[in-house]
C-alpha cells in the first residue's frame, strides 16, 4: 500500500512567559428535445473540488514532557474518496520530531504567547500525484484548549461533529512537494489535552492513456451481455437490458436526457458527481455523454474550439432512435467499490441511412475512472449484422468522432475522426465486437 505523504511537526510549547454510497443506476433528470446552454468552464472547475478523507489521527499534548504526539485513529481501514478509488487512512503520517521550546520566542515569525502551544507542521507529498488543497480539521478538542489561529476550510470541505476548526495547506506537487503551517492552541494554564485530526485533500486525473482498437470475441459479445467482465478483455454490456433504464427512444430529432450516476467519477480533472456538483450527465441521441450539453448538427474534430468540453464521444454522429433507444444503468454484474456505469445506444441508425443499425456502449468504472467504448453491432441493414453495402464506411465510423475532451483543446484524446475505424463485420449476429480503452492517469496513489 503506497503512502501519500508524511507530515512532521516541530513543536514549541510556550506555557510560561512567552511573547511575541440492484442499486439504482441513475436518477433521471430532465428530458429535452434541444440542448441547453453549457455551464461555463470556470463554473465547472470551481465546483469540481471534492475532497477525500485520507487520514484520521489522535493528537495528545503532555504538559509534563512538553510533547505533542500523534497516533493513528483508524490504522489500516479504508475510506471512500469521492470520484476516485478508496484512499487508505494510513496514507498520512503525522510525526512530532520531539523538539520542545520554552520561553520567549517566535515560531516561523509568529508569536507564541503565554499558555499557548505552537506547532510548526510541515507536510510533504510522498506520492507522484499532486495533492490539492490539503485541509486539517481538528475535532473533539478537550482539556479546555481551543485553536488560536483557525482558518476557513472552504465550503466544499465537510467538518466533523465537534469541529474546533483547522488549517489549510496549498497544493503539494508530487514527489516531494511540501508546505509548512503553524498550529496554535490556547491551553488551559498548562493542562494536558487531546484532539482528533481529520486530514482531507483532493487529487485529480490529468488525462488518459488510450489503447488501439481491440476485439471483443464473439463469446464475449453475446447479446445477453452476461459474459464475465475483464478490464483487459472487456465483454459486451447493454444498459437497455436493465429495467427502467431507457431515457431516449423513438426520436428522429436531436435529443438529450439528464442522468445522475450512482457513483462519482471524473472526466480529465473535473468531477462527475452524484449530487449535482458538476451537473450530473447529459446523454444525447448523437452518441455522446457529457457534463455540459452537446451541440446538435455535424460532428467536429475534438481539436476544434467549438467542440463541447467535458464530453465522452463513443460515436458522435447524426443518429436517430426511431427504431432504437438510449439507456443508462449500472451493470448488474458489477458491485461496489468497482461498479460499472453503462450508457447504451441500441439499434439506433445514422440519419442519412435509415436501414443502418448501430449498437454501442460507454462503460465508466468506479474508483479507477477508466472508460471503455464497446461496439456490439454496426450494420447497413436491420436484417443482419453485415457492414458491407451502401453506407459501409459510415457505419464503421467514417462520419463519426470517437474520443474524449476535457477543458479546451489542451485536454483531448482523439481516437478517430471521420475515418472508417471499425473493422468489416460479417452478416452473422452477434459475431465479434470491438472496443477502445481509456485508462485514467495518474492512477490512484
Amino acid at each position: 500500500m503506497s503512502r501519500v505523504f508524511i507530515a512532521r511537526a516541530a513543536v514549541a510549547a510556550c506555557l510560561v512567559g512567552c511573547a511575541g454510497q440492484p442499486e439504482s443506476a441513475v436518477a433521471p433528470r430532465s428530458r429535452r428535445s434541444i440542448s441547453t446552454a453549457p455551464r461555463s468552464a470556470e463554473a465547472l472547475r470551481a465546483s469540481d473540488e471534492r475532497p477525500a478523507l485520507i487520514g484520521e489521527y489522535i493528537g495528545t499534548y503532555d504538559h509534563a514532557t512538553g510533547q505533542l504526539r500523534f497516533s493513528r485513529a483508524r490504522n489500516g481501514s479504508r475510506v471512500p474518496s469521492p470520484g476516485f478509488a478508496e484512499a487508505s487512512t494510513d496514507a498520512v503520517t503525522l510525526d512530532d520530531n520531539g523538539s520542545s521550546i520554552f520561553g520567549v520566542g517566535l515560531i516561523d515569525l509568529e508569536p507564541c504567547l503565554v499558555n499557548q502551544l505552537c506547532a510548526n507542521v510541515t507536510i510533504t507529498n510522498d506520492s507522484s500525484v499532486s495533492l490539492g488543497s490539503v485541509r486539517i480539521d481538528i475535532y473533539d478538542l478537550d482539556g479546555g484548549a481551543t485553536i488560536a489561529n483557525p482558518m476557513s476550510l472552504g465550503t466544499n470541505y465537510p467538518s466533523r461533529s465537534g469541529s474546533a476548526g483547522g488549517w489549510n495547506y496549498p497544493t503539494l506537487a508530487g514527489s516531494g512537494g511540501s508546505a509548512a503551517r503553524v498550529w496554535k492552541f490556547d491551553t488551559n494554564a498548562g493542562a494536558d489535552f487531546s484532539f482528533n485530526v481529520a486530514v482531507w485533500a483532493t487529487y485529480s486525473r490529468a488525462g488518459y492513456s488510450t489503447s488501439s482498437l481491440g476485439t471483443i470475441s464473439s463469446a464475449n459479445n453475446a447479446a445477453s451481455a452476461d459474459a464475465t467482465w475483464s478490464d483487459a478483455a472487456p465483454a459486451w454490456r447493454d444498459a437497455c437490458l436493465v429495467s427502467g433504464s431507457t431515457v431516449i427512444s423513438g426520436q428522429t430529432a436531436f435529443t438529450t436526457a439528464g442522468v445522475t450516476p450512482a457513483f462519482p467519477s471524473s472526466v480529465f480533472d473535473t468531477l462527475i458527481d452524484t449530487d449535482g456538483w458538476a451537473g450530473g450527465l447529459e446523454v444525447s441521441s448523437a452518441g455522446t455523454l457529457s457534463i455540459t450539453s452537446v451541440l446538435s448538427g455535424a460532428n467536429l474534430t475534438l481539436s476544434d474550439s467549438s467542440a463541447p468540453d467535458y464530453t465522452f464521444y463513443p460515436f458522435w454522429d447524426a443518429l436517430e432512435s426511431t427504431n432504437g433507444s438510449v439507456c443508462a444503468a449500472v451493470d448488474p454484474t458489477s458491485s461496489a467499490p468497482a461498479r460499472r456505469f453503462v450508457a447504451t445506444w441500441k439499434n439506433v441508425n445514422i440519419a442519412s441511412l435509415s436501414d443502418s443499425r448501430l449498437t454501442f456502449s460507454i462503460v465508466i468504472r468506479e474508483g479507477s475512472d477508466d472508460v471503455w467504448f464497446l461496439y456490439h453491432r454496426w450494420s447497413t441493414s436491420p436484417s443482419d449484422c453485415s457492414s458491407s453495402g451502401t453506407g459501409s464506411d459510415l457505419v464503421r465510423a467514417g462520419g463519426a468522432t470517437i474520443g474524449v475532451r476535457g477543458f479546451g483543446v489542451g485536454q483531448v484524446n482523439v481516437l478517430s475522426h471521420n475515418t472508417a475505424t471499425l473493422p468489416s463485420h460479417a452478416s452473422s449476429c452477434d459475431g465479434d465486437g470491438a472496443f477502445y480503452r481509456l485508462t485514467a492517469t495518474p492512477a490512484t496513489p
